[in-house]
């Protein structure tokens, strides 16, 4: 994990008024008997400009900033609204005015649009009603793009019930109203193709956000109370991004598709799962699902972009518990029709509390999810890593690496030394040992037995639960053998290891590695404690026992 820091967010100036109503006065011009002060709302509504942690360090020739598209709010009165809420959560006010008027400012983190509004208050509002607000505060809903975005349901009458009530928050949160992403279908086959944002023209297609802030009092400021507040918005997506760094003498990508996904969201969050959605900068940490999501039997074609990225946005997904090609997947196709299947994170990881645990079994809105494709010696090398949308200081994982173990539990074997290591197999049962390994992006674990000085090869085995001598694969040197599983997440595995006829008059000793492969990548897994004075559990087979 890499952290970065940044400075401070800029105050937002006061600006000229602008006067928009929900519910109004008769007449605009003579204030209200019980509200002598008008209340003024500066609302600053912000969007991450440089998202430069997505690609890594800043010394990353693949770094970029966010595009124009993706940080674009349309203004236009059917593409943006405020809902005001009571710090209760209650409904007080939506506005939605014909026109708003902006002022933009920007520093390195943030486009900053800031607009002024008067909080008008139906004519039977009493003192106290207007004076708890002003003591309180109030909530600020930010809505943006949901015209101009590929889904087919709108969300003009999203605060709307069949009784015309206005919803609370706890209401809006249980509401699960969705949209779908309207991805077309390619021309002559049965793959959809994803969409790109744009803002040229009449026909933009811009991606839909979300946010929301909670305003300090209202404290007076010449003949009017006034208060501020910040509402970071968040993109209702996450993006995929697969960036191939394969020198062209070796090939390079041909394509990319995505596989076993949804393309049902919910535009506006569930945000009792985000119980840090007052503080600017926090990141969603669960997906906000709607009830009954279908997954795409179709592929999901991802665009080129320049000479070497491939890219799709999508919508938040849960994935589930599943294995292989029935979990949302990305499929890589290497010249030479090598296709890679890669997937996203799946399992809790408790040592990483900056990260909330859930995030690890969903794919995320405003997040990145970046594959880098380096071609090995045999093979290629995908490196994952999973950034917030947003801005500099955040966190930035990269999954590639990123294993968690529980130390192997031994059981059934003749006698053990703490001291050394050292295992003595018993003959009449076999050594068990019992592990856990998790990653965040599954890959499989390997367990191989390496022969000591002048061990005898095939001396020990292999089992199944009856003693059957399993076939092991070929390990590295060859002659040690060698078992592999998946890795399911938070399940033990079992290993189960005998003493052969092979060997029997001589003591022999093996050393049980364990690997991890991740993406073509290997990493070694120690399975014992750092404060011992070794760092692999030894197998010894002694002699002249088999009769």
């Amino acid at each position: 994990m890499k952290r970065r820091t940044t400075g401070s967010l800029l105050s937002v100036p006061l600006l000229m008024m602008l006067s928009a109503c929900g519910q109004i006065f008769e007449d605009v011009n003579t204030p209200h008997a019980n509200a002598p002060y008008e209340l003024g709302l500066q609302v600053s509504v912000q969007t991450s400009k440089d998202t430069n942690s997505r690609a890594g360090d800043h010394d990353d020739d693949s770094e970029q900033k966010g595009t124009a598209a993706e940080n674009y709010i349309d203004f236009g009165a059917s593409n943006f609204r405020l809902e005001i809420f009571n710090i209760d959560g209650t409904h007080l006010l939506d506005i939605d005015p014909d026109s708003w008027e902006v002022s933009t400012r920007e520093d390195n983190i943030y486009v900053y649009h800031d607009l002024n509004i008067k909080l008008e208050f139906p004519k039977e509002t009493d003192s106290e009603t207007i004076n708890r607000i002003r003591r309180e505060g109030v909530k600020v809903m930010a809505l943006a793009n949901w015209n101009a975005s590929p889904a087919q349901n709108r969300y003009n009458n999203v605060f709307v019930k069949a009784d015309r009530s206005r919803q609370s928050l706890d209401e809006i949160w249980a509401d699960n109203t969705t949209y779908n992403f309207d991805y077309t279908p390619t021309t002559g086959t049965a793959t959809l193709q994803t969409w790109l944002p744009s803002i040229g023209g009449n026909a933009k297609t811009l991606i839909p956000m979300f946010g929301i802030g909670q305003s300090t009092p209202f404290t007076l400021n010449g003949n009017e109370y006034r208060t501020a507040v910040s509402v970071p918005m968040q993109r209702a997506l996450a993006k995929v991004e697969v960036i191939s760094k394969i020198d062209a003498v070796n090939g390079g990508i041909d394509n990319v598709t995505m596989s076993a996904y949804n393309n049902t969201a919910r535009f506006i969050p569930d945000l009792t799962t985000n119980p840090y959605w007052d503080v600017i900068g926090a990141q969603v940490g669960v997906s906000s699902l709607p009830l009954n999501v279908q997954t795409q039997s179709q592929q999901l074609a991802f665009v080129k972009e320049g000479a070497n990225k491939w890219i799709a946005y999508i919508p938040e997904m849960y994935l589930g518990n599943q294995l292989n090609d029935t979990r949302p997947h990305v499929n890589v196709t290497l010249t030479g029709n090598d296709t890679r299947t890669v997937h996203f994170a799946l399992y809790d990881e408790d040592s990483n509390p900056s990260l909330p645990d859930d995030s690890w079994h969903h794919v995320l809105r405003n997040h990145i999810y970046r594959y880098e494709v380096s071609r090995a010696a045999i093979g290629a090398n995908i490196h994952l890593h999973v950034i917030p949308w947003t801005r500099d200081d955040d966190e930035e994982w990269d999954y590639t690496d990123h294993v968690s173990v529980k130390t192997i539990e031994w059981s059934d074997f003749e006698s053990m030394n703490p001291q050394t290591g050292e295992i003595f197999l018993s003959f009449d049962k076999p050594l068990q040992g019992e592990f856990q390994i998790m990653s965040p992006i599954n890959g499989k674990w390997f367990v191989r037995l390496v022969p000591l000085n002048d061990a005898k090869p095939g001396a020990i085995s292999f089992v199944d639960g009856d003693g059957k001598v399993l076939t092991p694969t070929v390990g590295d040197p060859p002659y040690c053998p060698e078992l592999s599983g998946r890795i399911p997440g938070p399940v033990a595995s079992l290993i189960r290891i005998l003493p052969t006829n092979s060997g029997e008059d001589q003591e022999s000793r093996f050393r049980i590695e364990f690997y991890v492969e991740n993406l073509g990548n290997w990493v070694e897994v120690p399975m014992v404690s750092t404060s011992n004075n070794y760092t692999n559990y030894t197998i010894v087979r002694t002699a002249n026992r088999i009769q």
